[in-house]
């Protein structure tokens, strides 16, 4: 019973998200809203909570595996500011800033898992 009540409050968590962002056309203060919220660490205190449910080890290792995601996503987004920024207005500048974000995380996550960092003590 408790995956069932994890996975339907995650479930809700990503709808709520996704049907707020489909209102940007009529509202697009919303999409910078659900931005703001995807920013700020909601699912952290929930992860945390699940966590100190197990250990204070527990709890200590995802803050710090997750700092080191939120590290990625900082250079990721500033990149992306970067390349917005800087890039010439052309149909291949949304692709090439798709493709770099893409190929980012795919590296991020290879190097994570290569190196086993999440068996860093």
């Amino acid at each position: 019973m408790y995956y069932v009540t994890e996975f339907l409050s995650g479930g809700l968590i990503t709808v709520l998200f996704s049907y707020a962002g489909s209102f940007y056309f009529q509202n697009p203060s919303y999409i910078k809203i659900i931005s703001f919220l995807w920013g700020m660490p909601i699912l952290y205190f929930y992860i945390l909570f699940i966590s100190l449910s197990i250990s204070e080890k527990a709890a200590f290792d995802i803050t710090r595996h997750g700092m080191y995601g939120i590290a990625c996503s900082i250079f990721a987004m500033f990149t992306t500011l970067i390349l917005l920024s800087y890039l010439d207005a052309s149909p291949m500048k949304q692709r090439y800033i798709i493709g770099y974000n893409i190929t980012f995380l795919v590296v991020m996550i290879t190097i994570y898992m290569y190196y086993r960092i999440y068996d860093l003590n």
